[in-house]
């Protein structure tokens, strides 16, 4: 009998011991769960915080809109001309992109020699094989040779 209940007292500890072992497995992996999560909300704050700011800065450039929050065609068509992407790089970091778009019709990029006719701008070109989040915002856009104001939408993204 005195066997049988050593026994029984051991087999009780092997199951604590059991669940004890398994409760703290849990806890870990729930931590590292809650710790990987934390994380990824934190690098998510972080790049709509960048887009924020590269979308904010660029609709406030003077070398770029005619007055605060209102673009201007030609300043926009002389800067894709003279401005490299590094040139603008130097001033909003690397791995972003941003397009301008009126909305009047097809997508017509704006050149030189196709200037006024055309409403699509781009700055460092989006790189469509890497993964990236963006906004779109709208804006507006003033037509020089037209005297006009036209609604675009300006889409900022970086590449995660």
């Amino acid at each position: 009998m005195d066997k049988l209940k050593s026994q029984s007292e051991i087999m009780e500890y092997v199951f604590i011991v059991f669940f004890l072992v398994l409760i703290i497995f849990a806890i870990i992996f729930f931590l590292t769960y809650w710790q990987t999560s934390q994380f990824k909300l934190e690098k998510s704050k972080e790049t709509e915080n960048r887009i924020l700011f590269v979308a904010e800065h660029f609709m406030n450039m003077p070398f770029l809109v005619k007055e605060k929050l209102m673009f201007d065609d030609s300043k926009l068509t002389a800067v894709t001309k003279l401005m490299e992407c590094e040139d603008l790089q130097k001033i909003f970091g690397k791995n972003w992109y941003v397009t301008i778009k009126v909305f009047d019709g097809e997508k017509k990029m704006c050149r030189y020699s196709n200037y006024p006719d055309c409403n699509y701008w781009e700055f460092c070109v989006e790189n469509k094989g890497k993964e990236s989040k963006s906004y779109n915002f709208p804006v507006n856009i003033y037509r020089k040779k037209e005297n006009r104001v036209d609604m675009g939408v300006i889409k900022v993204g970086i590449y995660e």
